[in-house]
């Protein structure tokens, strides 16, 4: 074999420099394990989290009409709609109104009770997809009125209220003034995830029934949801975007009183959405510094590579290889096996959104669609191509101007050489490039700005403890035994691995320390209020002509007991110094006061 490296065309030298590094792999990748490793495993991380989801979003945007019954929602606290208001909406499709309300369920005769969550539906219900039974009975039948009695249905996950009052079909239950029989367990409910949290489980009836509860009085916090299916542009079709846009706009301004909050197929969830965002960057943000702290486990890696080729190097540039050509020879070989580790993180990371659905997919309360995302995929892969050049640019632009000589030398002797200016600026440039993406990428720039701030605040710490560490075991006393003489003196000893094995374990740890801090916090949180200080029982929704009623019962069943009573009321905000709520750009951490009303 034999290789001529006289000038030529910057192509035929790239295209030699592939065939040599070629020609090198085929005697394996031998200690690029834990390179291959690193790199695989913090792009898996990325892309999977992303991919993930990307996947919930796209599910929620794609069963949005679903999920909330409608193209859009107009939801009301305390009252019904207007005439008016009732006409604008019925003029543009088709209009169907549910209620929710927190209230209690008894067993007749002062049995036991059990807060649930009611949601009253007309017979319409639902506009969009279908109600499954487990006894197969359609929804509406289940609830109709059959001897002067309303049947009640419990929600899927209403085991408990069914285990909790002892439910069977046929049973019979008191809310309010009415008296109502189980006639069966829901298995699937189409607006599920619109209705949000509830503080009990459900029970879904019909509104005549709810309306002969007694509940809806003056006061009462009763939701009425207001779904609306705008009339389609031709049969068969359904309304665009535009549309649904131009309806909300027009409901605002013929109505800018109104009080209602408005959701729309597009945005069933915004706190979801949210939430999500912070929680995908969050996690991605773990991912990353899973790579970055991989990224000195690839710079340890080329680093052996260099001093295990350094005999190979040493003869390329006898036979007339240039520094730069050697430079560019080991780069390709860095960057081969660079998306080798890529292309498997991909594979990893992209399959995560299918097996989470195919293994959780029946358990997961989110409506997952799990694709191949090319946004997520070449996000994951530039990650991984910049941290690999940031951190192998360095030990690789080494190679540049080390003499034959000294190449062989370095074996005994090792010079430290820094890299060429233009080597600097790749290396310098790798790293401008690797926090750019990070903070344009980033869902919240404020958040990425800081992690950025503190990696390299903990490289620049972990690296000054290092070199003290190096400096403390050089200033050490000569120690009796041999082998805790020699092993100080290889934490010192010029090429010692010192700095890469703190910076490696430091950041590991700071990972590790970062993550309990957080999690400490959420628990803090969580549990801020003391034991001693929460009530142990909470009453809702009295009305005024009940109080003296309920004081009685307390003092009689809980003389020592003490009550403390707050009153509350609901309202909109108006205005804020003269302006409309939907004229003030407010924070995120505040939007939320200003849709719709507020206890």
């Amino acid at each position: 074999m034999s290789e001529s490296f006289s000038a030529g065309s910057p192509w035929k030298s790239l295209t030699r420099a592939l065939r040599i590094a070629a020609r090198d792999f085929r005697g394996g990748i031998s200690g690029f394990g834990i390179f291959l490793a690193c790199i695989a495993l913090g792009v898996a991380a990325i892309v999977g989290v992303g991919s993930v989801s990307r996947g919930l979003s796209d599910g929620l945007a794609r069963e949005g009409r679903r999920i909330l019954g409608g193209d859009a929602s107009f939801v009301l606290m305390h009252r019904e709609l207007t005439a008016e208001e009732r006409s604008f909406l019925v003029a543009r499709g088709n209009l169907m109104t549910l209620a929710s309300m927190r209230a209690m369920a008894r067993r007749p005769g002062g049995g036991d009770a059990a807060l649930v969550e009611i949601k009253a539906v007309p017979a319409s219900y639902p506009l969009i997809g279908a109600a499954v039974v487990n006894n197969n009975n359609n929804i509406q039948d289940a609830i109709a009125k059959r001897d002067g009695i309303f049947g009640a249905r419990c929600f899927v996950s209403e085991a408990a209220l069914i285990a909790r009052l002892g439910l069977k079909v046929g049973d019979r239950i008191q809310i309010g003034d009415a008296t109502l029989e189980f006639r069966g367990e829901l298995q699937s409910e189409p607006d599920k995830l619109a209705g949000g949290i509830g503080f009990g489980p459900r029970v879904i009836l019909s509104i005549e029934a709810f309306r002969e509860t007694g509940l809806i009085q003056p006061g009462s916090l009763v939701r009425w949801l207001n779904r609306l299916v705008l009339a389609p542009p031709s049969p068969g079709t359904t309304a665009d975007d535009h549309a649904v846009t131009s309806l909300v706009q027009e409901a605002k301004t013929s109505f800018p009183d109104a009080g209602w909050e408005i959701r729309t197929r597009t945005n069933v969830s915004p706190q979801f959405e949210r939430n999500l965002d912070k929680f995908t960057q969050f996690l991605t943000l773990v991912g990353l510094t899973a790579l970055v702290v991989g990224g000195v486990g690839v710079a340890n890696a080329v680093n052996a590579y260099v001093d295990r080729k350094r005999s190979d190097i040493a003869t390329l540039k006898s036979m007339g290889a240039t520094g730069g050509y050697v430079f560019t020879l080991t780069l390709i070989q860095i960057l081969a096996v660079a998306l080798v580790g890529i292309a498997a993180g991909v594979v990893i990371g992209a399959s995560i959104p299918f097996l989470i659905s195919g293994v959780l997919g029946s358990k997961i309360p989110f409506p997952l669609e799990p694709s191949v995302y090319p946004r997520e995929i070449i996000s994951g892969g530039l990650y991984g191509l910049l941290t690999t050049l940031t951190f192998s640019l360095g030990p690789v632009g080494r190679t540049h101007d080390v003499a034959v000589s000294a190449l062989f030398r370095d074996q005994i002797d090792p010079e430290p050489i820094w890299p060429r200016a233009r080597y600097l600026a790749m290396n310098a440039t790798a790293a401008l490039a690797l926090v750019t993406t990070i903070i344009m990428l980033a869902t919240d720039r404020k958040i990425a700005l800081i992690y950025v701030g503190a990696t390299l605040g903990g490289f620049i710490i972990l690296r000054g403890v290092s070199y003290a560490i190096m400096h403390l075991a050089r200033l050490a006393p000569p120690m009796r035994s041999t082998e805790l003489r020699l092993a100080i003196a290889n934490i010192h000893r010029p090429g010692a691995l010192t700095p890469s094995v703190v910076l490696s374990l430091g950041l590991g740890l700071a990972l590790l320390v970062a993550l309990t801090m957080i999690d400490g916090n959420i628990r803090a949180q969580l549990n801020r209020a003391l034991p001693g200080q929460t009530p142990s029982f909470f009453f809702l929704d009295i009305r005024n002509s009940e109080v003296s009623g309920f004081g009685e019962f307390l003092r009689k069943n809980a003389s020592e007991a003490r009550l403390e009573r707050v009153p509350m009321m609901r309202g909109r905000v108006a205005l804020i110094n003269n302006m409309r709520p939907e004229d003030v750009k407010a924070g995120e951490e505040a939007a939320w006061v200003l849709e719709g009303d507020r206890g």
